[in-house]
């Protein structure tokens, strides 16, 4: 056997056969409970149903803003364009083009 074959053995076996003694066992199992039941509490059904209807409240509210900047901005455009055009015209007629 080389020495890098007994590195990998021994990181095996390291990786493969945690020490762990029974009170730190008991430990892990009565947070990983408390975790539970945290989580359980968290994803009450009465609690995701109003985030639900905050969002839905939310979504309708940005099609209303998303319909009137749609319209102010084409409102803005067409304005805009028919400002540039009249200047434009004017500037040909005082140049007699």
């Amino acid at each position: 056997m080389t020495a890098a074959t007994t590195t990998r053995k021994r990181r095996r076996t390291r990786r493969a056969a945690p020490s762990v003694s029974h009170s730190e066992l008991s430990e892990l199992r009565r947070i990983s409970a408390q975790l539970d039941d945290i989580q359980l509490q968290a994803c009450a059904p009465a609690v995701l149903d109003g985030i639900a209807s905050q969002l839905d409240q939310l979504n309708k509210r940005m099609d209303v803003i998303d319909t009137a900047a749609m319209r102010r901005g084409g409102i803005a455009g067409a304005l805009s364009g028919g400002m540039v055009t009249t200047v434009v015209l004017l500037i040909k007629t005082r140049l007699g083009i």
